[in-house]
């Protein structure tokens, strides 16, 4: 998930710099696509984990990803909202 996420956040940037005010849709339809089969995978691994021990770190990245997916993303979809706060937190 990590490697998809900063691979998004390139294909974001590139077009930011390139002046585009939103991501070509292709892009978009395969990033959530991409998004889905990685959510699937790892609630299917994870599911069988259920029982034996704590919520690992990874269960509760994929719990926090199923609920709030499309925030999680929105920097995708709106070029203002930045894929991190580091700028926030240098003021």
């Amino acid at each position: 998930m990590r490697g998809f996420l900063f691979k998004v956040k390139n294909v974001v940037a590139r077009c930011r710099d390139s002046c585009l005010s939103v991501l070509p849709s292709c892009y978009v339809l395969l990033f959530l696509g991409e998004c889905v089969r990685i959510l699937e995978f790892g609630f299917v691994v994870n599911s069988l984990l259920v029982g034996l021990c704590k919520r690992s770190k990874a269960r509760c990245l994929l719990d926090r990803f199923g609920l709030f997916g499309f925030e999680v993303l929105w920097f995708v979809f709106d070029f203002r909202v930045l894929f991190d706060n580091n700028l926030v937190e240098r003021d």
